[in-house]
């Protein structure tokens, strides 16, 4: 097989793609968001002749800029310039039709000039996530399987 920077840029139709993050349990799949505000999710083994076509998407109205698997696999987050903190649960084997979906409120107007928000799941409790704030405080969101 080629290797994978050649098919990753075949499959993204010259897409800007603001973000990838791995599933860290099936080694197959993985999320990207992009500059036209979508949400994919890929399986590696669906690869064909022709590339590799995303088996799930969500749109969302603005840009996301970070997206990211909790690290037990059971949510994907993204956050973006919508203001909210998308959590996706039960999207695997499924994919985003299926899902259960929420949105948390979250003041991303960051500027220009300063880089986007991160998400970063809390080691100790795989349900909860932190991001930063402009607020300059961390934020910690509990059960966002709740």
């Amino acid at each position: 097989p080629p290797p994978p920077a050649l098919w990753m840029a075949d499959i993204l139709d010259g897409k800007k793609i603001h973000s990838v993050s791995a599933h860290p349990n099936d080694g197959y799949t993985f999320a990207t968001c992009d500059r036209t505000c979508t949400i994919s999710l890929f399986d590696v083994r669906q690869r064909s002749k022709s590339g590799l076509k995303s088996i799930s998407t969500y749109q969302t109205s603005r840009v996301q800029s970070c997206v990211k698997f909790s690290p037990c696999g059971r949510f994907l987050t993204t956050i973006g310039f919508d203001d909210l903190i998308h959590v996706f649960s039960e999207f695997m084997p499924k994919g985003f039709d299926k899902a259960k979906h929420c949105g948390i409120p979250h003041d991303n107007q960051t500027g220009r000039w300063l880089t986007p928000f991160k998400i970063c799941f809390d080691p100790l409790e795989p349900s909860n996530i932190m991001v930063g704030s402009l607020h300059r405080t961390l934020q910690h969101f509990e059960k966002i399987d709740s």
